[in-house]
């Protein structure tokens, strides 16, 4: 028969679904601590918002043996164990808070988790609904399964004495009963009422996406799939499910338009695209919560005609930013070229801006000169000044859907509609980026090992008021040149090695030289240098010719003349 069904279940639904097998040959228990604080973490978070939003916990494969009717879980194990011993320790806490307040409510939650979710395991019953495999399933049973609280302190679990799993089992009940006990601690006196509102949030908001097969080679097709290169099921697949979901009538233009959009991205990752586009128009998300918010939002089928609309326009807008060498989406030529250098640069975080200008028919000179401000901000505020990147990438949100929703300046009242100009946008920017002051103090001593930021930097700063022979920007042919080079010798009188430290990587020690003249020039002391130097096209480096003798003071004000030159490249209008 092949596929059963595929669907998404609250957490509480599909363990309320019948008994669960976890195949012998399947690894032991494996979470440590990192990926049970995502756990709690994410289970906080939405307690905390106080939301009816719901989190993905991810997916979970199914298959329905033909031959002994059990359903067994090949994929999902991880999750669901931890769920049942976070339920293991409500269970315990309910019951606790039952016997010592005479809280009927609390023992009412106590029972229903035993029957529900555990199921009833004592010592002469072992009717759990999660059954382990391996080396884990009679400590499971014995630990998490069967009713009462475990002494933490006994030297029987001391990690020398347990198999790995048996541990990490152990360790994720000691974990999640010392964050229950605390979470607790700060709830008095209402501790039953928050710990009843945790509990719902588990059962009731952690969303899993179940897919169930009675055919087993299909089931570990669709691990396969889910899990190719050793990543969880993306944002990006979520959305497409939700997106045919609403598509109705229209499933299959709405499929069409997806796979056209997925082959306009050449293999640019969709989960950041669609994030990229849904912070140039609706409320910034993190990664971790994109699909939440899109799938509250997007909820009919004319909202899945228009994302699926936009989307398609802007996928060969991501392709020309991201790879620009092979997509030209813009017909003005400097705007390419500008990209370009803002692929040198490693900036992403900007795009939003781009995708809400092209969404409301910026000219594409506009969209350059925007583009021209935002690439002097990245190289005065990130590569020079080392500010965070990620701080700006709110800002640089807050600006996109300020231009998408025609509300001018960020963040100010909607009444007050004002599609922005292109200086209103420029004149923010400037706004945002260091003075001149802690920019030209940064720059005289910048020092950076990542050779595409120094071709970049000392490229702009060559070709600076050069009309005729500029330096085009080809790995292969031009290469960074240390003045000091990485190893000296005798002929390096002037540099100690404390000194060779401090002021190799200086930009004031490095030059642009052709390949064949790199080569040459290696380790060679600065007079025979020179003599290679000369020969070069290149204006910056023929002029250390006229330099008498290479030393830390001929290093810093080399970098001091460049800092000036910066600061006409990237003014801060």
């Amino acid at each position: 028969m092949g596929m059963l069904n595929s669907t998404l279940l609250k957490l509480g639904s599909f363990l309320g679904n019948g008994k669960l097998y976890i195949p012998e040959y399947q690894r032991g228990y494996s979470w440590e601590e990192m990926q049970l604080d995502d756990f709690w973490i994410d289970l906080v978070q939405i307690y905390e918002e106080n939301t009816r939003d719901e989190h993905f916990l991810g997916q979970v494969v199914i298959h329905k043996n033909k031959e002994d009717s059990k359903r067994y879980i090949i994929d999902g194990q991880q999750r669901i164990s931890t769920a049942i011993i976070l339920l293991d320790i409500l269970r315990t806490k309910f019951k606790e808070i039952a016997d010592s307040k005479n809280n009927n409510d609390a023992n009412d939650d106590a029972e229903d988790i035993n029957t529900r979710y555990i199921g009833r395991v004592s010592e002469t019953k072992k009717e759990q609904y999660l059954s382990m495999g391996g080396v884990d399933k009679e400590f499971f049973i014995k630990y998490i399964q069967a009713r009462g609280p475990i002494n933490y302190n006994d030297k029987k679990f001391e990690k020398k004495r347990l198999k790995p799993s048996n541990y990490n089992i152990f360790y994720a009940s000691k974990f999640f009963e010392d964050k229950i006990s605390k979470f607790i601690t700060k709830k008095t006196p209402n501790e039953y009422i928050e710990l009843n509102k945790l509990y719902q949030c588990l059962i009731n908001q952690f969303i899993l996406m179940t897919v169930e097969t009675d055919d087993i080679n299909e089931a570990y097709i669709i691990f396969e799939s889910l899990n190719a290169r050793g990543k969880a099921l993306e944002t990006a697949d979520l959305l497409k499910n939700h997106i045919l979901r609403k598509a109705h009538n229209d499933l299959s233009s709405a499929t069409e338009t997806w796979n056209t959009i997925i082959d306009n991205l050449d293999n640019i990752d969709p989960t950041k695209f669609i994030r990229y586009y849904w912070n140039s128009t609706k409320k910034f998300a993190r990664e971790k919560d994109l699909f939440k918010s899109l799938r509250k939002d997007i909820s009919s089928q004319s909202d899945v005609n228009t994302l699926l609309s936009n989307l398609r326009s802007l996928s060969k807008v991501c392709a020309a930013i991201l790879h620009p060498d092979d997509n030209k989406e813009f017909d003005l030529t400097e705007l390419n070229e500008r990209l370009l250098e803002m692929q040198k640069l490693d900036a992403s975080s900007y795009i939003p801006i781009i995708f809400a200008l092209r969404l409301q028919n910026y000219s594409e000179e506009d969209i350059n000169e925007v583009l021209k401000a935002i690439e002097t901000l990245i190289v005065r505020n990130f590569v020079v000044s080392g500010l965070v990147a990620n701080k700006y990438e709110l800002e640089f949100a807050q600006i996109a859907k300020s231009i998408s929703d025609k509300t001018w300046p960020p963040n100010s009242d909607s009444s007050s509609s004002k599609m922005p100009t292109k200086d209103d946008i420029l004149k923010k920017l400037y706004s945002l980026m260091v003075s001149d002051e802690e920019f030209i103090n940064n720059f005289r001593i910048f020092n950076s090992k990542k050779n595409a930021v120094i071709r970049y930097l000392l490229r702009k700063i060559n070709n600076f008021d050069i009309n005729e022979t500029k330096i085009v920007d080809d790995s292969n042919r031009v290469h960074v040149e240390h003045i000091l080079p990485k190893k000296i010798n005798d002929e390096w009188i002037n540099f100690n090695d404390e000194d060779h430290e401090t002021y190799l990587w200086r930009l004031g020690n490095l030059t642009l030289l052709g390949q064949e003249y790199n080569n040459r020039a290696k380790n060679k002391g600065f007079d025979k240098k020179k003599e290679i130097y000369k020969k070069s096209e290149i204006k910056m480096t023929r002029d250390l010719v006229s330099i008498d003798d290479w030393t830390t003071f001929t290093i810093v004000k080399r970098q001091e003349d460049f800092a000036e030159i910066a600061l006409r490249i990237w003014p801060r209008n």
